[in-house]
């Protein structure tokens, strides 16, 4: 009977666990379209650190701080955590990234985007504090993974822009006329990829 009882208070447990992340996740949604914030927060290891410590247990509720231990690891911009509860022996795992983004690949996009050298961000991103950043084989890795879909996307973009100025030519001269068409390219994103 007992076992019986401390199945169904874990069952509820978890059901009340499940329904209050659903109601929080609904609040924070509606929050964010409300008032439009976008992703807009920058925050300091220590702050984040402090806050999942002062989460409560997700098994036993239990909020003392000194009840838990935690263990850290950091790869490029990602802080992985894993927060053990010392009563009930629960271990939870957070990180600062969601499972479909990883900041060490829009940190190279958004260089190789902006035409930026990476030791140029990297300082940018000292001067507001983010001082452990991803190494250079590992930022260049993230870029590689970009470069089939960068190269795809300008032949595409470049070819339907072709065909719409040839189409113009024909419209705009008249067919004794000589066409001409002088075309450059910018291929600064390749330069300051190769030039680290």
């Amino acid at each position: 009977m007992q076992k019986k009882e401390e199945t169904l208070r874990y069952s509820l447990k978890r059901g009340q666990k499940e329904i209050n992340t659903f109601l929080c996740e609904e609040k924070v949604e509606k929050e964010m379209e409300e008032r439009q914030l976008g992703s807009v927060i920058f925050m300091s290891t220590s702050q984040y650190l402090s806050i999942l410590l002062l989460l409560p247990c997700p098994n036993c509720l239990d909020l003392i701080a000194s009840n838990r231990t935690f263990y850290t690891r950091v790869s490029g911009f990602n802080i992985y955590c894993v927060i053990t509860c010392l009563l009930c022996k629960t271990s939870t795992q957070y990180s600062n990234e969601d499972s479909g983004m990883k900041y060490s690949q829009v940190v190279a996009g958004a260089t190789l985007a902006g035409g930026v050298y990476r030791n140029s961000f990297q300082t940018a991103l000292a001067t507001i504090g983010v001082t452990n950043q991803c190494c250079k084989k590992s930022y260049f890795n993230c870029q590689a993974c970009m470069y089939k879909s960068i190269i795809d996307s300008a032949k595409s973009s470049c070819e339907a822009i072709l065909y719409e100025l040839l189409d113009h030519l024909e419209s705009a001269h008249l067919p004794s006329q000589e066409k001409v068409l002088p075309i450059g390219f910018d291929f600064s994103w390749s330069h300051l990829r190769n030039a680290h």
